[in-house]
């Protein structure tokens, strides 16, 4: 079994890459909030969201919980990635296929398709991972935090069906 340190490790490298000083990188929300459910899951083990950790931003050392990463993750899903107009997850620059954009969209049109192109496998990854993280929440006795990733895990699954 895993100690505390072992497992925020763990998570960080994973989530993170294997240094701390490649800065505050996007955060890949697949990752980060289904990883942190199943290390939960493993070690029914709540205060995992507790365990800090530290990340650099401009050189500059950040700490924070692991809960406090889980909720940047779902924070920049929601406001920097957000959907497009048929309700789907935006696919900014690619999704399992990087060539969708740039290898197959004329230059002129890459901003248009980064800020309205939607995909279909971001969407049911998303859709999947907020109902986990929403779970994860209500787990952790955040009941009222998990009613947005629920909401917004429901209205993709409806924009996919």
């Amino acid at each position: 079994m895993l100690n505390i340190n072992h497992r925020a490790l763990f998570l960080k490298r994973r989530a993170y890459g294997d240094t701390d000083k490649q800065g505050e990188l996007k955060l890949i929300v697949r990752k980060i909030i289904i990883m942190t459910f199943w290390v939960m899951i493993f070690t029914v083990d709540k205060r995992f969201l507790d365990e800090k950790y530290t990340v650099y931003h401009n050189n500059k050392p950040i700490e924070r919980t692991v809960k406090e990463g889980v909720m940047l993750a779902f924070d920049y899903a929601v406001r920097h990635v957000g959907k497009g107009p048929h309700g789907l997850i935006r696919m900014k620059t690619g999704d399992w296929n990087d060539q969708a954009v740039y290898g197959r969209v004329p230059i002129t049109q890459i901003k248009t398709v980064r800020r309205e192109g939607e995909s279909m496998l971001n969407s049911a990854i998303a859709a999947y991972a907020f109902d986990i993280f929403a779970k994860m929440l209500e787990y952790a006795n955040d009941k009222e935090g998990a009613k947005t990733p629920y909401q917004w895990a429901e209205d993709i699954r409806q924009a996919v069906d």
